[in-house]
């Protein structure tokens, strides 16, 4: 019988960490009481690993304390104790390039309602990371998020169907356009346009999650005299951009050269994108160095 794809990757990272304990991954489990389960309610984050080492695992575990405020979960472990476990994790399956993905349940409650709660469930597990191909295009989908999408919770049933549209259509990503026109972040990454040499990119409020890789590009931005402004962004202004970026944890700073079947700087990757494209390459190659000499 051919292998599943959960045993393939449970081949390549055989060990878990799920409430207290490092396992065998395929021993995982949770009930099915849980309340990320039955109500959505939990928190995530997604971090990079690259030559053994957790890309910005500080800033990382610093929005996940925050987000389990956000949905009065309890924090169960301090920081530096998050910080241990995930170290742990990439020691124990001896990563060297990985995904890993930290959950934070409300946990399972002995009745099932929406006011209770239970124990936190805390789910920590790596996953190969796979080389993508190359796509360059986008479109813009209406607005169905919920009302809180700046927290970086499990319930993102707007976000995959986003998603599943723009893999359908041949695209690496949707942007969300509400009904005011104004366009917020796509469905798993954040965006930027350029426009008269100025990186613009919409404000960090309700309407998105901050992304990590987002504060670093506005970070490099500013300490490398690129003009930069963080405003409201229209779906017209998508298409008036003269050029246009995305980013995210795993796909780090990635051009756009469509959108809506509309080509962004006759489809070719701009000036300003590729500067940035190698600003941050060299950040992460610094930060690298930082940790291995430290």
């Amino acid at each position: 019988m051919a292998q599943s794809i959960a045993q393939r990757q449970n081949m390549i990272f055989p060990f878990s960490y799920i409430n207290h304990n490092f396992i065998e991954s395929h021993q995982a489990s949770i009930s099915p009481d849980d309340r990320s389960f039955l109500f959505g309610v939990g928190v995530y984050e997604s971090i990079a690993i690259e030559k053994g080492i957790p890309f910005l695992l500080p800033r990382h575990i610093n929005r996940l304390i925050k987000n389990l405020a956000l949905l009065n979960i309890p924090n169960p472990y301090s920081h530096q104790k998050w910080m241990s476990l995930v170290e742990a994790l990439i020691e124990h399956n001896q990563a060297i390039k990985a995904k890993c993905y930290l959950q934070v349940t409300d946990g399972a409650a002995v009745e099932r309602h929406h006011a209770n709660s239970g124990e936190p469930n805390v789910y920590i597990k790596l996953y190969p990371w796979e080389t993508q191909p190359n796509n360059f295009n986008v479109i813009t989908v209406k607005d169905e998020r919920w009302a809180l999408p700046h927290v970086k919770s499990t319930s993102l049933l707007a976000n995959t169907l986003a998603a599943k549209k723009a893999k359908l259509e041949g695209c690496c990503e949707a942007i969300f356009v509400d009904s005011d026109l104004l366009a917020h972040e796509c469905s798993s990454s954040n965006f930027f346009i350029v426009k008269n040499n100025i990186v613009v990119t919409p404000p960090a409020n309700n309407k998105l999650v901050n992304g990590i890789t987002r504060q670093v590009v506005l970070e490099l931005c500013h300490s490398n005299h690129i003009s930069y402004r963080e405003e409201s962004i229209s779906k017209n202004d998508l298409f008036e951009a003269d050029e246009m970026f995305i980013t995210s944890t795993y796909r780090k700073v990635h051009p756009i050269h469509q959108i809506d079947n509309q080509s962004i700087n006759q489809g070719n990757t701009g000036p300003i994108t590729n500067k940035i494209m190698s600003l941050y390459n060299h950040y992460k190659m610094e930060q690298h160095l930082c940790i291995t000499n430290s």
